[in-house]
Protein backbone atom coordinates (compact mmCIF):
# COMPACT_ATOMS: atom_id res chain seq x y z
CA UNK A 1 0.00 0.00 0.00
CA UNK A 2 1.35 3.56 -0.75
CA UNK A 3 1.89 6.26 1.72
CA UNK A 4 -0.12 9.15 1.01
CA UNK A 5 2.71 12.12 1.31
CA UNK A 6 0.13 14.75 2.03
CA UNK A 7 -1.21 12.75 4.65
CA UNK A 8 1.72 12.42 6.69
CA UNK A 9 2.14 15.80 6.23
CA UNK A 10 -0.87 17.00 7.86
CA UNK A 11 -0.61 14.45 10.73
CA UNK A 12 3.17 15.96 11.30
CA UNK A 13 1.54 19.02 11.17
CA UNK A 14 -1.71 18.57 13.67
CA UNK A 15 0.70 16.41 16.24
CA UNK A 16 3.12 19.37 16.35
CA UNK A 17 0.12 21.85 16.93
CA UNK A 18 -1.41 19.84 19.97
CA UNK A 19 2.02 19.58 21.46
CA UNK A 20 2.42 23.03 21.54
CA UNK A 21 -0.93 24.04 22.64
CA UNK A 22 -0.32 21.25 25.16
CA UNK A 23 2.80 22.91 26.46
CA UNK A 24 1.50 26.18 26.17
CA UNK A 25 -1.38 25.61 28.47
CA UNK A 26 0.69 24.43 31.01
CA UNK A 27 0.89 26.46 34.58
CA UNK A 28 -2.08 28.19 33.26
CA UNK A 29 -4.89 28.54 35.83
CA UNK A 30 -6.49 29.77 39.19
CA UNK A 31 -5.32 28.41 42.17
CA UNK A 32 -6.36 29.68 45.72
CA UNK A 33 -4.60 31.28 48.58
CA UNK A 34 -4.39 32.78 51.67
CA UNK A 35 -2.30 35.57 52.82
CA UNK A 36 -0.43 34.80 56.07
CA UNK A 37 1.05 37.25 58.68
CA UNK A 38 3.60 38.59 56.36
CA UNK A 39 1.86 39.34 53.50
CA UNK A 40 3.21 36.54 51.98
CA UNK A 41 1.38 34.16 49.58
CA UNK A 42 0.47 30.29 50.65
CA UNK A 43 -1.10 28.97 47.96
CA UNK A 44 -2.98 25.37 48.68
CA UNK A 45 -1.32 23.19 46.75
CA UNK A 46 2.30 24.28 47.57
CA UNK A 47 3.53 24.30 50.99
CA UNK A 48 6.41 27.35 50.82
CA UNK A 49 5.40 30.60 51.37
CA UNK A 50 5.58 33.50 48.04
CA UNK A 51 6.68 36.93 48.67
CA UNK A 52 7.35 37.83 45.39
CA UNK A 53 4.03 38.51 43.55
CA UNK A 54 1.87 40.32 41.49
CA UNK A 55 -0.92 42.26 42.17
CA UNK A 56 -3.71 43.23 39.76
CA UNK A 57 -4.12 46.82 39.13
CA UNK A 58 -7.76 46.70 40.52
CA UNK A 59 -7.37 45.11 43.49
CA UNK A 60 -4.07 46.88 44.44
CA UNK A 61 -5.58 50.55 43.97
CA UNK A 62 -9.34 49.29 44.98
CA UNK A 63 -8.15 47.51 48.86
CA UNK A 64 -5.70 46.12 50.40
CA UNK A 65 -4.72 42.41 52.10
CA UNK A 66 -4.83 41.51 55.02
CA UNK A 67 -3.89 38.39 57.25
CA UNK A 68 -6.25 35.43 56.39
CA UNK A 69 -7.78 36.89 53.46
CA UNK A 70 -8.06 34.73 50.59
CA UNK A 71 -7.14 34.86 46.97
CA UNK A 72 -7.15 33.57 43.97
CA UNK A 73 -4.03 33.58 42.04
CA UNK A 74 -3.43 32.94 38.30
CA UNK A 75 0.14 31.63 37.70
CA UNK A 76 1.46 32.84 34.26
CA UNK A 77 5.19 32.02 32.61
CA UNK A 78 4.99 28.81 33.17
CA UNK A 79 4.01 28.61 36.60
CA UNK A 80 7.10 31.02 37.34
CA UNK A 81 5.06 34.30 38.32
CA UNK A 82 1.69 34.55 39.91
CA UNK A 83 -0.54 37.11 39.80
CA UNK A 84 -3.32 37.78 42.85
CA UNK A 85 -6.43 38.86 40.90
CA UNK A 86 -8.79 38.87 43.36
CA UNK A 87 -9.95 38.37 46.75
CA UNK A 88 -12.52 35.98 47.96
CA UNK A 89 -15.29 37.16 49.85
CA UNK A 90 -18.21 35.34 51.55
CA UNK A 91 -21.80 36.04 50.53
Amino acid sequence: MTRDPFKEVAKDLYNSNRQHASRTMQGLGGELGTMNERLDLKLDNFKEPISDYLLAEQLSQSSSLSKGDRVVVLLVNGGQDHVIISKVVAR
